[in-house]
Parts: structure tokens; sequence; C-alpha cells
């Protein structure tokens, strides 16, 4: 098959983006190709196209729901095989206050070099 790049002038057919995998016709007076010179197309024969064109359309129709599908029965089996093994199903709360004040303390130990704790203990009171 010869393969054309973009901005080329080609006789009529259907060609085939290589990049993007999409079906161009040009039956028409204006039969330049798309693109740069980096972008490849292919002719392909029509009745090719014909059979093929639909054929990708199906497999993604019926691909899409079906990973979808096998996505949610996986991951409900892996919770339910934890719940059956005696693993807890923690759920742990994290505020934004706690993600606050864990980045403060670091910030501290990072500036000050001091331990985190120790910065927490020599807090000082304002007076009055």
């Amino acid at each position: 098959m010869k393969r054309y790049c973009g901005g080329d002038r080609v006789p009529r057919g259907i060609y085939m983006n290589m990049s993007s995998w999409e079906f161009e016709q040009f039956y028409g007076e204006r039969r330049i190709l798309d693109g740069g010179k980096e972008t490849a197309y292919i002719r392909v024969p029509a009745a090719i196209a014909a059979t093929f064109g639909p054929l990708a359309g199906l497999a993604f129709v019926i691909f899409l729901p079906l990973a979808g599908i096998v996505g949610i029965v996986s991951f409900a089996g892996y919770k339910l095989s934890r719940l059956t093994r005696g693993h807890k199903v923690e759920k742990k709360e994290t505020g934004v206050a706690d993600i606050w004040d864990e980045a403060i303390a670091e910030l501290d130990q990072e500036l000050t070099g001091a331990d985190a704790g120790a910065a927490e203990k020599a807090q000082v009171t304002p007076t009055p």
C-alpha cells in the first residue's frame, strides 16, 4: 500500500489517517489530505472501509460497557474477599484540620531542625 502525507494531492478514494484511525473520503474537486508532512495516510479500498469501519465501531460499543462491568465486578469481589477473610474495613477520617496540623509540624521541623513534638511543647502563650 502506498503511503501519503498530509498536504498531498491524492486521487479519488478513501484514505485512513494512521495516527487517528479516521477514514476520509475524497471524491470532489478538493482532494488534498489534511495535516502536515508528519501526518501519514494510506489508501483503503472501498470494500474494506465499508466492512471494517462499522466493525470497529461495534467493537467499541461492546468493549466499553464490558470494561465497566468487569471493573465493578472485580472491585466488588475484592471487597467481598476482604470481608470474608476477617479483615476489617476501616474508614479513616482525615479532616482538613488534621492535614493542616501535620503540614505545619513538618514545616516547623524543616525550618528549625527541631523535633515537631518539641515545637508543640514550647508553645508560647501571649501576654495580655
